[in-house]
């Protein structure tokens, strides 16, 4: 009989020495609580134990093994199961996209047109200097300057048989001429000719010479001249000049057209003897025909131009 209890004590304490070996093996936390084994002093066993003693250590032993088996048996994590009230769930912001800050854009509109609505044009203000509503004075009207008239515009030829071979309808090259005596001076528009056929025609077959024109005829040495007026329908004031641009004389030339049914003969022959007075009667290199009254309307005499300066 003490030989069975002996033996079922053992069995008991090397249950719970088993079940605590158990217990180290799967978990070793330093946190958990330790578990209470009983000691059990074979060497200081006196009395035997009765067998209600028996079976309560029994039954408790028996409680304890369980106890500790189920807690082995307990799957035990390194890491702690998290608590849900822990859990922090990530914070979703929203990007705002590129589109909800395009403001000066007018264009961006998705929006399909209607076809069949008017489209009016839009207008954009701009910074431009001339958008401002300042209202600006009225600028005082200029006057412009009139064109100079040119007197050569004025010319027009005769439109006669005599008038048509051999004469040149164009205008010779000009020069600004200047007359100047005292305090007054005066421009005549000149044209000049300086060639033997541009001298031989000179101012024929013109009905008038302008006032403010005139032709300088221009020689290549000084010498005495005479001319005629043939086949010339305009008075003339003709002033000739030495090499320093001098008056050597000036007389005036009345016209030598062809009389009614005269030869060309008899017709040359008169217009010579007409122009006897109106030689130079000394030497002159430079003849300014000019149209008769001219001189005396700007204050000059025709017979007395000392002291007139002639300059071009």
């Amino acid at each position: 009989m003490k030989s069975g209890l002996l033996r079922v004590g053992v069995i008991v304490v090397s249950g719970m020495v088993v079940a605590a070996m158990i217990a180290g093996c799967v978990r070793d936390d330093s946190t958990a609580t330790p578990m209470f084994v009983p000691t059990v002093d074979l060497a200081t066993k006196v009395s035997e134990p009765t067998a209600d003693e028996i079976s309560t250590a029994t039954a408790t032993a028996a409680v304890e093994v369980a106890a500790t088996l189920a807690l082995a048996a307990t799957p035990v994590l390194d890491t702690p199961t998290p608590i849900l009230s822990l859990i922090v769930k990530p914070t979703y912001v929203p990007v705002p996209t590129a589109t909800a800050t395009i403001v000066s854009e007018p264009t961006a509109s998705i929006s399909t047109p209607d076809p069949t609505a008017t489209v009016e044009p839009t207008v954009t203000p701009t910074s431009s200097p001339t958008a401002t509503a300042t209202a600006m004075p009225d600028p005082s009207p200029t006057e412009m300057p009139s064109p100079t008239l040119d007197p050569l515009d004025e010319i027009r030829f005769v439109d006669n048989e005599d008038c048509f071979d051999g004469i040149d309808r164009d205008l010779l090259p000009t020069i600004d001429l200047v007359i100047e005596h005292g305090d007054a001076s005066h421009l005549v528009v000149t044209e000049v000719a300086d060639e033997a056929r541009e001298r031989q025609q000179g101012l024929m077959c013109r009905e008038t010479v302008p006032n403010g024109s005139g032709m300088l005829f221009v020689f290549e040495t000084a010498r005495v001249l005479n001319f005629w007026m043939f086949n010339t329908y305009a008075p003339l004031d003709i002033v000739y000049l030495d090499d320093d641009r001098r008056v050597v004389r000036a007389v005036r030339m009345e016209p030598c057209p062809r009389p009614e049914d005269v030869e060309h003969g008899a017709w040359s022959s008169a217009c010579s003897a007409a122009s006897n007075p109106y030689g130079s009667g000394g030497a002159a290199r430079y003849a300014l025909e000019l149209p008769a009254g001219w001189l005396a309307s700007v204050g000059l005499d025709l017979g007395n131009l000392e002291g007139a300066v002639f300059r071009w």
